[in-house]
């Protein structure tokens, strides 16, 4: 179903995967909503598993990135899938929707989407190095335009940005004296590896 669902947008596995879940779809789509608010997406609510239009559910480009980056980081075995240009299932073919899985090797993700109110939506990834970006793109006015415009900003972003490693995690990176504490210092440093 995982599978359906990040290759074909399939919403009849939404909605199944959702009701196996959490008992229903507004269940799940609170769940949803409580997953959000973690990873910081402010402007987002949910009330259905297929992101279809509904009253009351809406996102931003922004919030989108963030969810992408949670499911790179988070969920790498189900993210897997994102980057599977096709499967079958007995003698019908499943292509995959993004149109930059067969334009570029460095993209492996990762969700399209279509309306006709939000037009054709695309959050993708690609990592080139150790570098990865997110592009997303929303309104766009066919599947061939989404995917050009979240190809430019993703090789203006490869172009223009360098990744550099802060600091890696768990080591201590300053000491810092501790006032009237059970002990006189404290070591300093990042729990996660910090770009």
């Amino acid at each position: 179903m995982e599978k359906g669902m990040a290759i074909q947008s399939g919403n009849d596995a939404a909605i199944a995967l959702a009701e196996h879940v959490a008992g229903s779809e507004e269940a799940f789509a609170s769940l949803m909503n409580s997953y959000a608010a973690k990873i910081g997406m402010k402007d987002s609510h949910f009330v259905n598993a297929h992101g279809l239009t509904a009253e009351g559910h809406h996102s931003t480009a922004y919030d989108l990135a963030l969810l992408g980056r949670a499911m790179v980081r988070d969920y790498p075995e189900t993210y897997a899938y994102n980057k599977i240009k096709e499967f079958q299932v007995g003698n019908i073919k499943q292509p995959n929707r993004n149109l930059l899985l067969w334009r570029d090797g460095s993209v492996d993700g990762i969700k399209t989407g279509h309306t006709s109110e939000a037009g054709y939506c695309l959050m993708s990834s690609a990592q080139r190095g150790d570098q990865r970006l997110i592009a997303v793109v929303l309104g766009g006015a066919s599947e061939k335009q989404r995917a050009d415009d979240s190809l430019a900003l993703l090789n203006w972003g490869f172009r223009f940005f360098e990744t550099h490693r802060l600091y890696e995690p768990g080591k201590a990176v300053a000491e810092h004296k501790v006032w009237k504490g059970t002990t006189d210092k404290v070591q300093l440093g990042w729990p996660s590896r910090c770009w």
